[in-house]
């Protein structure tokens, strides 16, 4: 999720920390690149887990839908080109060497396989489309899965309804045919939830998404062609940035002077390379990593070395350089669209909210950038994706902060009207 920093009353307050040393740490997907390791920069590994566990991952919080498909393991995602989803009864794979496979975005949680390619309808989220009447999402797309076994599936991604995913899963001929549904409630406070085709089960996997900033893991990348990488990739709502060349990079800490992006493999897998010479991983020595955290704090981590797959283990250095005293925009608060944004002055713009399980209103704030109240008013929420329109008069061109309070937190968006 974005986080909007504030000015005014709603400022973060930022104070430097002692002068605290790079402090050397460490991480392991193991032996072979088999599990996913979810660490916290103030606490350290969190959880892991096995890559292998699951196939479908489904979002929890969050307006865009996107159901990611793991691929870490040699398996393959295809669009069905030969039908929408009438010819679910008679899918093949005639002429599927031809095909191209669709793999989750590399730079952001918000697209996967399952989302396609981007589209300028933002009520197309790939598999479905999102209906403003009804606030329901409909598939109109089938898949075929290639499973790292060689076995083939289809899948159909039918609806999100009333906060639940609604989807089956078939081997080609129809048999073994499952109808599943994903309670997004049963994974309150996580990012995904989690389906394992192999073992036609719903699982729980991750931590609490406020309890982990980065998460170490196989992924694919595209270098132009998708290709498989070990790396680390950053949480929902947290930033980064990577600096180099770096004289110094024990001493260095001008995180200021650099722009913190949501590219979520900012760190990602590039920070080495292997030595055919030596057999062995070479670590970039000129480079720095800023991170920002869900509650604004900043880090220096600095990348040591890489045990590749003889072990899994990734080291580093890091060193926290701020703290806040104020956390906003985390998992847990919802999140919302804003569109049009860029938005006209006297005109209008619609948000769509997907708050918290159990929030029925919120107060929509409009706030200046120098922190004045423009306007205020209460909305229901009925359901997620819930759309709400909402007048912009009298406003001048710049920018502003849409605010959302509820009962469980806040969350702020920016909004540029022209």
């Amino acid at each position: 999720m974005k986080k909007i920093l504030l000015l005014g009353s709603f400022a973060f307050l930022f104070s430097n920390t002692s002068k605290a040393q790079l402090a050397d740490d460490s991480a392991s997907i193991g032996a072979g690149y088999t599990n996913q390791a979810w660490y916290s920069l103030e606490n350290g590994t969190v959880s892991t887990n096995a890559s292998a566990d699951w196939d479908m991952g489904f979002q929890i919080n969050g307006f865009s839908a996107p159901i990611l498909f793991n691929t870490a393991n040699g398996a393959e995602l295809y669009i069905y080109p030969n039908g929408d989803t009438s010819a679910w009864a008679t899918m093949d794979t005639t002429g599927m060497s031809s095909w191209t496979a669709t793999y989750n975005d590399d730079k952001s949680w918000n697209r996967g396989a399952f989302n396609g390619t981007l589209s300028s309808d933002p009520f197309d989220l790939g598999w479905g489309k999102y209906n403003q009447v009804t606030h329901y999402v409909t598939g109109d797309s089938l898949y075929i899965a290639k499973m790292a076994n060689g076995q083939i599936k289809k899948i159909w991604i039918e609806q999100l309804a009333g906060g639940k995913y609604y989807f089956k899963v078939a081997d080609l001929n129809g048999s073994n045919m499952v109808n599943k549904v994903l309670t997004k409630a049963h994974f309150t406070g996580k990012n995904f939830g989690y389906y394992s085709i192999a073992n036609d089960s719903i699982i729980d996997i991750e931590p609490m998404s406020n309890s982990w900033d980065l998460v170490f893991t196989k992924y694919t990348t595209f270098i132009p062609t998708p290709y498989g990488v070990s790396g680390i990739v950053q949480n929902i709502g947290v930033e980064a940035v990577k600096v180099y060349p770096v004289n110094d990079v024990s001493t260095y800490q001008n995180y200021s002077n650099h722009t913190f992006n949501t590219d979520f493999a900012t760190i990602g897998y590039d920070w080495k390379s292997f030595d055919f010479a030596t057999f062995s991983y070479l670590i970039d020595d000129s480079t720095v990593y800023f991170v920002k955290t869900q509650d604004s704090a900043v880090w220096k981590v600095v990348m040591t070395g890489f045990g590749g797959s003889g072990n899994g283990n990734f080291y580093f250095s890091k060193q926290k350089l701020t703290t806040t005293s104020i956390q906003e925009n985390t998992a847990q608060n919802g999140q919302f669209y804003i569109y049009p944004n860029p938005a006209k002055a006297e005109g209008s713009i619609s948000i769509v909210a997907d708050m918290p399980s159990g929030i029925s209103n919120a107060q929509l704030s409009v706030i200046s950038m120098n922190g004045q109240l423009v306007s205020e008013e209460n909305i229901q929420i009925n359901s997620s994706f819930d759309q709400h329109q909402i007048s912009i008069p009298r406003l001048q061109t710049g920018v502003y902060f849409i605010r959302l309070t509820h009962s469980k937190g806040a969350v702020t968006e920016k909004l540029i009207v022209q």
